[in-house]
């Protein structure tokens, strides 16, 4: 699977290299298709403190139809909940975020590679998240998110 980089990249991108600022959102709008509906994953441990029985939710919602799910290293379990859900043999819409305060490209691949092995996989979409935007180092953070997609990570 193809991860896909949400249009904020591509934005930051643009500030720091004009000329191919149009082919970046062009490339980032043409890859992603957003699904109607996305199952948030944020609290269902909350509502199941059993993975198994997380699990068993996702796998009903799959059933119906439901195979997007959102999540993120900071939702606690969900992504080894999803991970789990993709050893069963279904197929989800992984969209998780990457939520860092550090700019580094260290923390870029230690995030990227706890996610990976808790889900199972490469997700299929990466939102980004910075605290806060009057921190400017958040163009660098972005930066590496454009480094793992292109080592296929």
């Amino acid at each position: 699977t193809m991860r896909n980089i949400l249009l904020v990249v591509a934005f930051v991108l643009a500030f720091l290299e004009p000329s191919t600022a149009s082919s970046a959102l062009e490339e980032a709008c043409s890859s992603f298709a957003p699904p109607q509906i996305v199952i948030g994953c944020w609290q269902v441990l909350e509502r199941h403190a059993d993975e198994n029985m997380a699990v068993e939710t996702l796998q009903a919602y799959a059933a119906a139809g439901f195979t997007t799910f959102d999540t993120a290293d900071i939702y606690g379990r969900s992504e080894s909940v999803l991970g789990q859900l993709r050893s069963l043999g279904v197929t989800p819409v992984i969209h998780t975020k990457f939520v860092t305060r550090e700019s580094d490209i260290d923390t870029a691949y230690q995030v990227n590679s706890r996610s990976t092995q808790a889900l199972g996989g490469v997700p299929d979409l990466v939102a980004f998240h910075w605290w806060s935007y009057a921190d400017d180092r958040y163009v660098q953070a972005a930066q590496h998110l454009t480094t793992l997609r292109d080592e296929g990570k």
